[in-house]
């Protein structure tokens, strides 16, 4: 650290990372006992101000893996317009993606210079591009695509426009996760570690997704662990609060659908009547299926017969080719993914990647040092309301059980549309999927055979001290330009 110190000179962007640590630190002091009470307010303003920093000092450039095809999605996503007037900035993100990924900006006036540049470039109209066509998988595009439209029919600069569909994604996290807190009834203070993982926030402030993905599941999740763990009945109102989370969470990413299935532990007594139990327990079944039909229809019947081939990206891939030695050879394809799964498990749940790799940016500068936080709080985090019941072994095992489906769903997807023809190494997995329900394998393990008699508020101080630390030197030396 000491060696950058020596480097850089002030600048508005230094000022701003400034400010907001600042105000973060005072917040939290000042806040004390009101964060303690309501933690979700306290997890939405670490939300907020914290992905604001990365906001602001991260490249113009797409940062997020995919970036650029899920920019154009979003900005092609309309409804009237069969054609829409690209510029030459647009042409510039998308079409040079790959070279700005891998030539970053290396000081402090050349960011200035390249957010000049997309202002300048945003006001040069260039080809007509066809409107996207909606589908499925639009849902979530949504808020990304409002905000970003809103910015162009007010004639914003390009740059503004830029920032304000990446707010979309940024808002619907922050409210999102939330409600998402607000509504469980314990583990609160570890699913806001996970919450705010350097990953975590990086995602939620680039294109793509996965923000849907992760905020709906959650949110379902919440509700699936208070019909559980509390005297609430899971009556009509929790019921369609859930599916269509749960629904909406999957839509975009379909290889999640068995976790819709979770809510099949919920005891018949928590219903209303057994007519409604048994209604519930089969629309839950027609989701999941309807969800999975929506991709694995496509693959096993081929519009014409035509071979499927897989993501060109991957290489020599073709879909027909691998789902022939998936049925072909069901046990040695089963010990190919197991083998992957296994190889993988400890970096994906608690390593460098589920909580250090930002996309293009990399792995952030020591991400050891968030794990062991989020395991150390994993731990500890036995706080909850007396009424509040521990979850059964039986219901750990159906949650973990369900997971491993959807960790087979998600590898096996990857294995057929992204892996060459006999390779037994599945490419194309990374850790970020493993966000939407990562929450609930530490919830799974946790126990209380650990005890912390800390009172609530100096624990949650002191964790989100702690985290707010970490990240900050994460972000200062990772995503701050030091001018040479």
């Amino acid at each position: 650290i000491l060696k950058y110190i020596t480097v850089f000179n002030w600048n508005i962007f230094l000022t701003f990372f400034l400010i907001m640590v600042v105000f973060f630190i005072t917040y939290m002091i000042f806040f004390r006992n009101e964060n303690a009470r309501y933690p979700e307010i306290a997890l939405l303003m670490t939300i907020l101000m914290l992905s604001g920093c990365i906001l602001v000092l991260q490249p113009v450039t797409c940062t997020g893996m995919d970036e650029q095809i899920h920019f154009m999605n979003a900005f092609q996503l309309g409804i009237k317009k069969a054609q829409l007037i690209s510029n030459a900035a647009i042409d510039n993100v998308v079409g040079n993606a790959d070279w700005l990924n891998w030539h970053p900006m290396s000081s402090y006036e050349e960011h200035l210079e390249e957010i000049h540049s997309m202002i300048n470039l945003g006001k040069m109209p260039t080809e007509n591009v066809g409107s996207g066509y909606w589908s499925i998988a639009s849902v979530g595009y949504i808020f990304q695509t409002f905000f970003l439209k809103i910015g162009l029919l007010l004639h914003l600069p390009f740059y503004i426009c830029w920032l304000m569909g990446k707010m979309g994604n940024l808002l619907l996290y922050a409210i999102g996760m939330s409600i998402a807190m607000y509504l469980l009834p314990c583990g609160k203070r570890v699913f806001a570690v996970i919450a705010i993982a350097p990953v975590s926030l990086f995602i939620c402030t680039t294109y793509t997704y996965d923000v849907t993905v992760t905020v709906f599941i959650t949110i379902g999740i919440s509700v699936l662990l208070k019909m559980l763990l509390t005297e609430t009945k899971f009556n009509r109102k929790w019921q369609v609060i859930y599916i269509l989370c749960m629904v909406i969470g999957c839509l975009p990413k379909a290889v999640y659908a068995p976790l819709v299935l979770l809510a099949w532990i919920v005891p018949k007594e928590k219903y209303n009547s057994k007519k409604e139990y048994y209604v519930f327990r089969g629309l839950i079944i027609a989701s999941m299926l309807l969800l999975i039909a929506s991709f694995a229809l496509p693959v096993l019947f081929p519009s014409g017969g035509n071979e499927v081939a897989g993501d060109s990206r991957g290489g020599n891939t073709s879909i027909s080719g691998q789902m022939s030695y998936v049925l072909g050879q069901p046990v040695a394809y089963a010990v190919v993914l197991a083998r992957n799964i296994w190889n993988s498990l400890v970096d994906y749940v608690i390593g460098r990647s589920i909580f250090g790799i930002m996309g293009y940016v990399g792995a952030v500068t020591q991400p050891i040092l968030f794990a062991l936080l989020v395991f150390g709080v994993a731990l500890t985090d036995n706080y909850k309301n007396k009424d509040v019941r521990d979850i059964k072994s039986k219901h750990r095992i159906s949650i973990l059980f369900c997971i491993a489906i959807v960790l087979a769903f998600i590898w096996t997807a990857l294995y057929l549309s992204y892996t060459e023809v006999g390779n037994m190494v599945i490419a194309g997995v990374q850790a970020r999927y493993y966000l939407p329900f990562i929450f609930l394998i530490y919830l799974c393990f946790q126990n209380n055979k650990i005890r912390c008699n800390v009172k609530v508020e100096n624990y949650q101080y002191g964790d989100r001290r702690s985290t707010s630390k970490v990240l900050s030197s994460i972000y200062f030396l990772n995503l701050f330009v030091f001018s040479e």
